[in-house]
């Protein structure tokens, strides 16, 4: 994604985002509990931090980053 914005002087500025998709070695989500196991039934590794839901607060996930 590429999006352009203007200085002081006039000059257009290209700021650039990437995203990257990765799968964790980890038996549990980053950000919260829910499983990784896979080949389940669709929506079955969800919790209230998955869905979004407001008032959530997601878990440390200090062990994926050591």
């Amino acid at each position: 994604m590429t999006a352009a914005t203007s200085s002081d002087n006039g000059a257009w500025e290209a700021v650039i985002g990437l995203e990257t998709h990765v799968q964790l070695g980890t038996n549990s989500k980053i950000f919260t509990c829910a499983s990784t196991t896979f080949g389940d039934d669709p929506n079955t590794h969800i919790d209230p931090v998955v869905c979004g839901l407001p008032g959530t607060l997601p878990f440390d996930p200090l062990p994926c980053i050591a």
